[in-house]
């Protein structure tokens, strides 16, 4: 089966590592984005000696209060501080592994029992406010989280751009998550909701409702707090939810011309999935 990370080990990374790393770190901002030295040198080359000319052109930026995931993973998914940097990865023989794989000697990981469809600009702090609340409402409980950002080898998807194609993705993504059995959605808010504007979280739900996979939905609480007190129905629920796969996007245009392809290829329509994702 799928290995997955302990929801504890998750949260311990998230909420107690990362801080002190982030506020050791310079970050600079390039006209675009604000990042840490160890996303230019994966972007533009050169070392930490020798940072790439990018890096110095770059305007030096406050420090994220609450950074998102994709500048967290240069220290945490890949990197020299990343848990995998130098161990040898069970599935390939070579260095350097993913954060589950490096996991598996402390007990930190076992065989996958939730899936996580979530997206990666989110701030830290919405899965792990969402996941902590969770985790005291079920207290006995400490799934094994299949988790992208943990599980796949961010080096490898880095090193070799291992690109596949959208179909090869959705006919990997159906079975693995009928291995895994239960998804949980990562919904930042509801109204506006970065999660259903994303064409992969639309197309994830998609698949669960079409294996018949157990959804639920996993909001940071002051979020569920607003939701209760705002919608008093299910019909306003799903006018809050309103979610358009025709306008929904992808970080890398071929993702996400591929899945509108494959859901009109399938479906006909976008209607089909639209309506399965309200649900």
């Amino acid at each position: 089966g799928k290995l997955g990370i302990t929801l504890s080990y998750a949260l311990h990374l998230l909420a107690e590592e990362v801080d002190p790393q982030v506020a050791s770190l310079e970050w600079r901002y390039d006209g675009q984005f604000v990042n840490c030295l160890g996303h230019f040198l994966t972007k533009y080359g050169g070392t930490h000696e020798r940072p790439p000319i990018q890096w110095k052109a770059a305007k030096i930026a406050e420090t994220p209060s609450d950074p998102n995931f994709k500048q967290i993973a240069p220290f945490v998914a890949y990197g020299e501080s990343a848990p995998g940097y130098d161990v040898i990865c069970p599935r390939d023989g070579r260095r350097n592994c993913s954060i589950v794989d490096a996991a598996r000697q402390n007990g930190q990981s076992g065989k996958a029992t939730q899936f996580l469809s979530w997206v990666w600009v989110y701030g830290k702090s919405i899965p792990v406010e969402a996941l902590k609340d969770w985790s005291g409402k079920h207290p006995m409980q400490n799934p094994n989280i299949w988790w992208c950002f943990f599980c796949n080898n961010q080096f490898r998807i880095l090193e070799d751009n291992e690109v596949k194609t959208t179909r090869e993705l959705c006919d990997t993504f159906g079975p693995n998550l009928r291995d895994v059995g239960k998804m949980w959605m990562l919904m930042d808010r509801v109204n506006n909701s970065t999660y259903v504007s994303r064409i992969w979280c639309i197309f994830e739900v998609f698949v669960a409702r079409k294996e018949d996979i157990p959804c639920s939905v996993l909001m940071p609480p002051l979020e569920e707090h607003n939701v209760a007190s705002e919608v008093s129905t299910i019909h306003e629920l799903l006018t809050e939810c309103r979610v358009s796969a025709a306008e929904a996007s992808a970080s890398f245009q071929a993702d996400e011309d591929g899945i509108k392809a494959l859901i009109l290829q399938d479906f006909k329509s976008y209607d089909a999935v639209n309506s399965v994702v309200e649900e």
